[in-house]
Parts: C-alpha cells; structure tokens; sequence
C-alpha cells in the first residue's frame, strides 16, 4: 500500500496522467501565468512614472511576447523535422500570448475594465466549449476528441499536436482562460499594491 513516508504516495502527486486527472505540477504554469499577472502594476505603473512612453512599452511587450513564441517554437524543434512532425504551440508561447493580451488589456482599461474583462473571457469561453456543436460529436462535448478546442487547434494548427494529435495542450482557443489566469494576477496585484 501506500504509506505517508515511503515516497509513492508523494510521488503520485508529480505523475501526469492524460487529460482526466489532475497532477500537482499542473499548477505550476497556471501559477507561473498569475504570478506574471501580478507583477504588472508593479513594472508597468514604475515604467511609466519613470517616464517611459505606453507605444515604447507596447513595443517592449510585443517584442517580449515574439521571443516567447520563437524560442518555445525552437525548444520543441519546430525547424528540425518536416512540417507534419513539427509542434508549433509550446508553454511558452502561451505564456507570451496571455501575458501579452492581459498587459494590453491592463494598460488600455480601468479596474472595472479589467473585471469586466476577466468575466467576459472566462464566461465566454464556457459557452464556446458548452454550446458550439463540434462535427461528429455535437455540443457540449468535453472529451479530448469531442471539445470545441481541440476541434479547432485539429483545423488550424498546422503540424504536430502535443496529445496524439487529438489535442494541444497549448492551443488557440485554450488561451482565453490563459488570459484569464493573467488577468486574476493583475487584480491581486492591484490589491497588493
């Protein structure tokens, strides 16, 4: 059996599972991604009151999210392999894509903007994924082969998909609660500051 102590318990805890179960490693990005989020007031309202224009940390965010993308692109060897083995989505493109998106969002809007904004997107995508009818399994679906998400990264990511090429982990339409993630940080950090 598994007894605290012996090392197998805990270790259940860092095994990943596919898709159905929940490892404790799977708070790590989401954790990284809300930490990000919190840190925004902090650097942002400090470059702006150090006289920084919002087009040149515009640019320093866009080049930011650009590097993210490439070097994720590079890490899973986009360049090495024909285009069908090719996996073009990585962690941390996601990470500069929400990162991204949340820094726009929290430089363009106010406090109320910004919740009306985290609630939109989260909302929103719960609809998507609930109520859009995937071809071949209808709406509503949650599995791997049947959610609106995989459906979509299936039709437009070109390449490799991360789950048998059923589903990316890292997908288009499974940045909107990314972006969320972000977005909660950036209320904490408003809060803490």
């Amino acid at each position: 059996g598994d007894y605290i102590g012996t090392g197998t318990m805990a270790a259940r805890f860092f095994i990943k599972r596919r898709f159905r179960n929940f490892a404790f490693y799977d708070m790590i990005f989401p954790l990284f991604l809300f930490l990000a989020g919190v840190s925004m007031p902090y650097s942002f309202s400090k470059r702006l009151q150090s006289g920084s224009s919002r087009k040149s940390i515009y640019l320093h965010a866009l080049k930011r999210m650009l590097l993210l993308v490439v070097l994720g692109m590079l890490y899973n060897g986009v360049f090495t392999s024909e285009i069908d083995h090719m996996r073009f989505a990585s962690v941390l493109g996601r990470i500069g894509v929400a990162w991204f998106i949340a820094a726009m969002i929290y430089l363009n809007s106010s406090l109320r903007g910004q919740v009306i904004w985290l609630f939109s997107l989260l909302i929103g995508y719960c609809l998507l994924m609930l109520h859009v009818p995937v071809p071949g399994h209808g709406a509503g679906v949650l599995t791997p082969e049947g959610n609106l998400s995989g459906f979509l990264d299936r039709l437009l990511l070109p390449g490799r998909l991360y789950m048998d090429n059923i589903l990316e982990a890292e997908g288009i339409l499974s940045t909107i609660p990314a972006v969320g993630t972000a977005l909660m940080g950036v209320l904490a950090g408003r809060f803490l500051k």
